[in-house]
């Protein structure tokens, strides 16, 4: 079998690969660049389906509008007419890390239950370089038992600390839980960038 060489021109008029070529299972569904004041983003059904077994989606650079502000996360069964209205069960770890090095606070501060809003970090910044970027893992929403969701994220803290976090989730509904909405407490999102992604075992 001949060997081909693609040149710059093949290559440029390549807009898929054969159904042969594997492309992994992560599969990108959709990213919103965020660059002036937005209250939410949100993802509904038709993008949280059966189709794939896990989400996830990357927070990077998100910058409150105000600040020191919380980001929060809000989950629906009914296609994101109401936003959490779901019983769920968090808990979570925080550490923060002043200027000089110095451990400042390690707590379970974020233990909650039967929340709305679940709030996965607090007081993000808004001077030069805070933000907040987190990795959320949702497992089989569209399942006919419990959910659960992880996340780990790190911020640039208000008071000039940085945090790392990590908060688990378990959501106490049989139903299909088909949108995700994201955003900052009593703030809006001033920028940042949202991506889902879809994921099968």
């Amino acid at each position: 079998m001949a060997i081909i060489k693609p040149n710059n021109n093949t290559i440029s008029a390549i807009t898929a690969l054969p159904a042969a070529i594997p492309t992994g299972a992560m599969v990108k569904l959709q990213s919103t660049t965020i660059s002036s004041s937005t209250a939410s983003v949100s993802w509904d059904s038709s993008y949280i389906t059966s189709t794939y077994d896990v989400f996830k989606i990357f927070v990077t650079n998100a910058i409150p509008a105000a600040d020191a502000k919380d980001f929060q996360v809000g989950l629906s069964t009914d296609n994101l007419s109401n936003v959490a209205n779901i019983d769920q069960r968090s808990s979570g770890q925080r550490m923060i890390i002043n200027d000089s090095g110095t451990q400042v606070t390690t707590t379970g501060d974020f233990d909650q239950h039967g929340v709305d809003y679940t709030h996965v970090t607090d007081d993000v910044g808004t001077n030069t370089g805070e933000s907040f970027n987190g990795e959320f893992t949702f497992y089989q929403p569209s399942g006919s038992s419990y959910k659960y969701w992880t996340m780990v994220g790190a911020n640039g803290h208000a008071n000039d600390y940085s945090g790392f976090y990590c908060v688990g989730s378990q959501i106490k509904t049989t139903s299909a839980v088909n949108g995700i909405l994201m955003k900052f407490q009593a703030t809006n999102i001033a920028s940042g960038i949202l991506t889902l992604y879809g994921v099968n075992n």
